[in-house]
């Protein structure tokens, strides 16, 4: 059966067990995953893949907080690992694309 949107918004409006506790991010991380995230929504190549990673270390992050290490796979620990090789993102929007036809 299919529950009502307006009832399922009330659902999540209202915050869970563990949904106030801080989560271990800091400044940093939190501005890389932003600008990575931006990168990607702004069509930035190369972005995509890192934009999934950088939701899923957020995502993670906040259930471990909730639920405590090691109930959450891979960890968080791990997604930054893979997140810190990405480089930032240059500023601005895509590029455009040389034209090589003649």
């Amino acid at each position: 059966m299919s529950q009502d949107p307006d009832e399922r918004q009330r659902l999540l409006d209202e915050p869970g067990s563990g949904d106030d506790l801080p989560i271990a991010v800091s400044a940093y991380q939190a501005q890389k995953c932003a600008a990575i995230i931006e990168a990607a929504l702004h069509g930035q190549i190369g972005y995509d893949a890192p934009a999934q990673t950088a939701l899923q270390f957020l995502r993670h992050a906040a259930s471990e907080a909730a639920l405590g290490l090691g109930r959450i796979h891979p960890t968080s620990s791990s997604l930054w690992t893979s997140l810190r090789e990405v480089p930032w993102p240059p500023p601005g929007g895509p590029r455009p694309q040389p034209d090589v036809s003649e």
